[in-house]
């Protein structure tokens, strides 16, 4: 999964991060062998796991200047993404796009809109 983010949420939610990702190390050595852009998808998930974090964050994001409708659809994209992988719910699509290994794959979706 690739998201765009805006560097101003990064920039918001450093602090959080940086927190998160230094629990995370001292709960499991597993998480040694991460790189960036694991902690910062598994910190995503993390957050729309629990309502109350999602409700949290997303206070401090539009307190601190970032647009409301962005974070709402953000966080709509996480939870959309979040579902598909624990589901195996994959288009052709995204199959071919993310290279999803076929083991990952339950169900596949095809759905074509012509203008």
């Amino acid at each position: 999964m690739e998201l765009a983010i805006d560097n101003q949420f990064w920039e918001i939610v450093n602090k959080d991060f940086k927190k998160f990702k230094s629990y995370m190390l001292d709960t499991d050595e597993d998480f040694i062998s991460y790189n960036k852009d694991q902690f910062e998808a598994l910190f995503l998930y993390s957050i729309v796991n629990d309502g109350k974090i999602m409700r949290k964050l997303k206070t401090k994001l539009v307190n601190n200047g970032m647009d409301e409708k962005y974070i709402n659809e953000l966080f709509y994209n996480i939870i959309k993404y979040k579902h598909k992988m624990t589901n195996g719910i994959w288009s052709w699509n995204e199959i071919d796009e993310y290279d999803i290994p076929l083991d990952d794959i339950k169900k596949t979706t095809t759905k074509f809109c012509f203008i």
